[in-house]
């Protein structure tokens, strides 16, 4: 199960959480675990132990997902069990 990292855009409190793809955003609906503000959590993407750290230096290592990514994840997941299509050719 993959982990997701997340940030609180009013207080900059930072955590992780274990999450199935289908729920990586319910963290985003819920209090922040610090100042306890909702609606405040954007997820985050961090470097993992692949890549060299001083690559990610300037943004403390995280930074924020892009919104086409969030979009190609979303549409993932509302499309998930469907009949795919890719690679058939009519």
């Amino acid at each position: 199960m993959p982990v997701y990292n997340y940030e609180c855009r009013e207080c900059s409190h930072t955590f992780e959480e274990m999450k199935t793809i289908a729920k990586y955003d319910e963290p985003k609906e819920k209090p922040c675990p610090s100042c306890y503000k909702i609606g405040y959590i954007d997820r985050i993407v961090c470097t993992s132990g692949f890549v060299a750290p001083e690559r990610l230096e300037a943004t403390g290592g995280c930074r924020k997902v892009p919104k086409e990514f969030n979009n190609l994840l979303k549409n993932i997941k509302k499309n998930a069990g469907s009949k795919s299509t890719i690679g058939v050719h009519e």
